[in-house]
């Protein structure tokens, strides 16, 4: 919030109360949707394959019960292959963000279309996630 509060505009006006608090609802708001989209979709893909679920089970499980009822360290998190790989994948399946803009840096051409420099690009990241020209099995 103090960083919200110490921001300025090109004339040297900060932002006003509302606008501050309007920013932090916004951040909330995102991280919340974001994080409930992507639990929803874990759960999905891990119902559709009960066998990704039953070894992410075991990985888990193993490591909870070296832990005697105490949570789950970051640094044994990051040491979870399996559970690593199968949060990647629901990532790359079920990307929150559907698409990215990018802005054209110089002038190209792309499957005989010219794409003036400046254009703005709409990425459809969903498209490339499952395309098999860039995976063996996309699905």
């Amino acid at each position: 919030m103090d960083g919200l509060m110490q921001i300025t505009d090109d004339e040297g006006d900060k932002l006003s109360d509302k606008e501050v608090i309007d920013n932090i609802v916004s951040l909330i708001i995102a991280g919340y949707a974001s994080t409930a989209l992507s639990a929803m979709w874990a759960v999905f893909y891990l119902a559709k394959y009960p066998n990704v679920f039953q070894k992410l089970r075991e990985e888990n499980l193993i490591v909870s019960l070296n832990r005697n009822g105490e949570f789950i360290t970051s640094d044994e998190v990051s040491k979870m292959k399996y559970t690593n790989k199968v949060v990647e994948e629901i990532i790359r399946l079920a990307n929150i963000a559907a698409f990215v803009f990018r802005s054209v840096t110089k002038e190209i051409e792309y499957k005989g279309y010219i794409i003036p420099k400046n254009w703005n690009m709409l990425v459809w990241v969903r498209y490339l996630h499952t395309n098999p020209e860039h995976f063996d099995d996309p699905m």
